[in-house]
């Protein structure tokens, strides 16, 4: 299982965005579960400064021998203005632009949603770090 540890550096808002933070810091981690499939895990500062945790699943597809694109589903909490916290739903399009053969840029767009009417896009670096679970033989 290929894992890599994610780190959130900032969310570009589409429409009205003057109360929202743009940087967004944090960090995650996403494994492989199968060539295509990933699990990611994290925790990031969201736009309006709270802490968020998220937990998604991908599907990504390789575009070209350094570019990959999907989609992913998922939820995330610590909006308390919004909801009190609890789980929000969401999901999106992603895409991995592959700088070396372990950093990749990182690009997220998450489409406006009912309560806000504005998209995201999230722009971080993920670091691969191997295999997990594989013995040097």
């Amino acid at each position: 299982m290929i894992c890599s540890l994610l780190v959130h550096i900032a969310a570009i808002h589409i429409g009205f965005s003057q109360h929202y933070r743009s940087m967004v810091p944090g960090a995650g981690l996403d494994c492989e579960v199968t060539d295509s499939i990933s699990l990611a895990i994290g925790s990031y500062r969201n736009s309006v400064g709270d802490r968020s945790n998220y937990l998604l699943a991908a599907k990504d597809f390789q575009v070209s021998s350094s570019v990959k694109a999907g989609f992913f589903i998922g939820g995330v909490d610590g909006y308390y203005w919004r909801n009190r916290g609890k789980l929000d739903y969401f999901g999106g399009l992603r895409s991995s632009v592959k700088l070396t053969d372990s950093t990749s840029l990182q690009i997220q767009f998450i489409p406006g949603q009912q309560y806000t009417r504005q998209g995201v896009i999230g722009i971080g670096f993920s670091h691969s770090f191997g295999n997990i679970g594989e013995t040097n033989k």
